[in-house]
């Protein structure tokens, strides 16, 4: 039964060339490198431009789209054996005549130097663990990114990383985990306005349970020397000073100027809820 029901995905054109019947039972689950990899084999080569949780046919799977020869395709992986399920001409690019027609890879991965499954591996290591549940290319603060949803203990992190050099552009508790937004809404550009307020916030010193607010300080008080280690770690660099804000909402803004080994600075804004638990970090480059 096993090897007619194998015989029967080969000939419907199921299996990736490649494949062997073994890798239908396999008991280790696939990463989504490997799957990513699989996708490619399935379809003679090409790169991933997104990958996303999915089900096929009872069963879950990677939805990945894979750009080749100016197509995309969308390829189903299982996530139980890494084998392919499905592969086919995505909507991207899907004729309209039955005739294949070339599709045009988006902005925002046509020069993309990390791919999306590195860029997922990168988030993850950015809220330390967990698993992507969701890749897709977007943009934030002007340049292409990989927009990475993560689970990690239970809460799910929006983390976006550059798709030119593998960076976290940004990382915060996803609408997905929180039933509001944590900014109250704000629009963007209210979001910018704010930004350009950091240095006039918090001018006048104010001094609550031992911590110095409104002030840039050399020292990092202890509650925030984990977050600014893992900061500057991040960053490959070097601290040169930690300003804390405190909100109007009663959370803390920490920001965290950094001198890069490379060369030159940025700025990490962390901010805190009042239970001390980091809910967002963004960096301004």
């Amino acid at each position: 039964m096993r090897n007619k029901w194998i015989i029967a995905l080969a000939s419907a054109g199921l299996l990736a060339p490649g494949v062997v019947a073994g890798n239908l039972f396999a008991t280790t689950a696939p990463s989504t490198a490997n799957a990513d990899q699989a996708a490619i084999n399935a379809v003679g080569g090409g790169r991933v431009t997104h990958v996303s949780n999915d089900t096929y046919q009872g069963h879950a799977v990677y939805d990945i789209h894979v750009l080749h020869a100016g197509t995309v395709y969308d390829v189903k992986v299982a996530q139980s054996t890494g084998a392919v399920l499905q592969k086919k001409l995505s909507s991207e690019s899907a004729p309209n005549n039955g005739a294949s027609s070339p599709a045009t890879p988006t902005p925002a991965t046509a020069n993309a130097s990390v791919s999306a499954s590195q860029g997922g591996q990168l988030a993850i290591n950015a809220v330390g663990g967990g698993s992507v549940i969701h890749v897709s290319a977007d943009h934030a603060q002007g340049i292409a990114v990989w927009d990475v949803h993560v689970l990690n203990q239970g809460k799910v992190w929006d983390v976006k990383i550059s798709q030119a050099n593998g960076s976290v552009v940004r990382k915060f508790l996803s609408p997905e985990h929180h039933s509001k937004s944590r900014d109250g809404g704000k629009s963007q550009d209210s979001k910018d306005r704010q930004d350009a307020q950091d240095h006039t916030q918090g001018s006048t010193p104010v001094t609550t349970a031992g911590i110095v607010y409104g002030v840039k300080l050399q020292t990092v008080p202890s509650a925030y020397q984990t977050y600014v280690n893992q900061a500057l770690q991040q960053e490959n660099g070097s601290l040169k000073w930690i300003k804390l804000i405190r909100m109007q909402d009663g959370n803390t803004q920490a920001n965290i100027k950094i001198r890069r080994d490379q060369g030159g600075t940025l700025k990490v804004k962390d901010l805190f809820g009042r239970s001390g638990l980091l809910i967002e970090e963004k960096v301004n480059h």
